[in-house]
């Protein structure tokens, strides 16, 4: 197996004779770049706008209204529903990375495509 690997040429940078350079990618326009962050904004002036009314329907400023709905969070039931979901999509994210580099790439180890590596032992 490490045999095969190593007969495999490096990869020179240089091209082929006749092979010209590819085209440069052009650059997006800028109302391409502007929409994610506009759209961004809108969300956030909507959850503003719908807080701020919420808040007011209590007779409270934003901030006294968050800090009151943060104080009455049953936080243990939060975490304990929070973070087996987190776990488990977690390991269905780094199966598919995974997946998809063997399809396309290479065969690798399966921990290789964790986002924190492994240890060595």
């Amino acid at each position: 197996m490490f045999e095969e690997e190593s007969k495999r040429e490096e990869p020179t940078g240089e091209r082929p004779e006749g092979e010209s350079e590819p085209a440069p990618r052009p650059r997006a326009a800028l109302w391409q770049q502007a929409l994610p962050w506009l759209i961004t904004a809108a969300c956030f002036v909507y959850l503003y706008g719908k807080l701020e009314g919420a808040a007011a329907r209590q007779e409270m400023a934003l901030v006294e209204y968050l800090a009151n709905v943060f104080a009455h969070v049953d936080w243990v039931a939060w975490l304990a529903l929070m973070v087996p979901y987190s776990l488990f999509f977690f390991l269905i994210d780094s199966l598919v990375v995974w997946r998809v580099i063997r399809w396309f790439n290479a065969r690798i180890d399966s921990m290789a495509c964790m986002p924190i590596p492994r240890c060595p032992s």
